[in-house]
């Protein structure tokens, strides 16, 4: 398999694990809040955030076990 090819796949597996957890923290925090629309807007911002982190350090992961420089680099 050629690095291009491994990048893609360490990346794309940052995206997707980045979008589950953006998905749960923010139903978990508009739940809490009560379901109105300020927890969703709070749940997404937090969730955002949280995602993009988890996305970071899953695609630097994935990376170092594919033995590939990220994606871009």
């Amino acid at each position: 398999m050629s690095d291009k090819a491994k990048q893609i796949i360490a990346f794309t597996t940052g995206a997707i694990v980045g979008i589950v957890v953006f998905g749960i923290v923010k139903t978990i925090i508009a739940n809490m809040l009560g379901g109105n629309p300020a927890g969703a807007i709070l749940g997404g911002a937090v969730g955002g955030a949280i995602g993009a982190i988890v996305f970071f350090f899953v695609n630097k992961f994935m990376a170092s076990v594919l033995k590939v420089p990220e994606l871009g680099k």
